[in-house]
């Protein structure tokens, strides 16, 4: 029988809260603590079905990143394959934007499809982000470092990228919020 909260995903998410304390999320005003978005990833790994080491490395996809936590110490705190996972996910550091996901995207065509699946979660999540901060103040797509044509540019090739090889569910609820995205102004 499945567990109803499984040790491994709780355990990603008091790491997580550990390693991302005191950041958060781009907003016009708001002071979000940044623990929202990892968790927001994991949910919706775990409402699209994906199993509990998928949804752990979901609430873990930035540590890597933007927290300095090294990809074996992130093993030794959960598994392997966790670490791998996230280390899939993570962005080369690259200071130019374009340059940057540019890499990524590459990088991103040979990852798994689990890989996959955390960042299409990571997207929808930041698209949903984009729409309520749009409420806030039209000046949203400088929060990113990108205008908005190169943020949907971007935004769109990640969908291109990952529709096919993530679960129906999480790459229909990307199109709709895609799709929602590009008729903001």
């Amino acid at each position: 029988m499945k567990e109803f909260f499984p040790a491994i995903v709780m355990r990603a998410l008091e790491l997580a809260a550990h390693w991302h304390e005191g950041q958060v999320r781009k907003h016009p005003f708001e002071l979000i603590p940044y623990i929202a978005h990892p968790a927001g990833v994991g949910f919706l790994l775990q409402k699209a079905g994906y199993e509990d080491d998928v949804v752990a490395a979901g609430i873990l996809h930035d540590v890597l990143e933007d927290c300095g936590v090294k990809e074996n110490e992130l093993a030794a705190a959960t598994s392997a394959r966790i670490a791998r996972l996230v280390s899939e996910v993570t962005e080369p550091v690259i200071q130019e934007w374009k340059a940057k996901k540019q890499g990524f995207l590459v990088k991103l065509s040979t990852a798994s499809d689990e890989a996959l699946a955390i960042k299409c979660a990571d997207h929808i999540y930041n698209l949903y982000s984009i729409i309520g901060a749009s409420k806030a103040s039209t000046d949203v797509w400088e929060l990113f470092g990108a205008g908005r044509e190169d943020k949907l540019v971007y935004e769109q090739s990640i969908y291109e990228l990952v529709r096919s090889r993530v679960k129906p569910k999480l790459a229909r609820s990307h199109a709709k919020i895609l799709a929602e995205v590009k008729r903001l102004i």
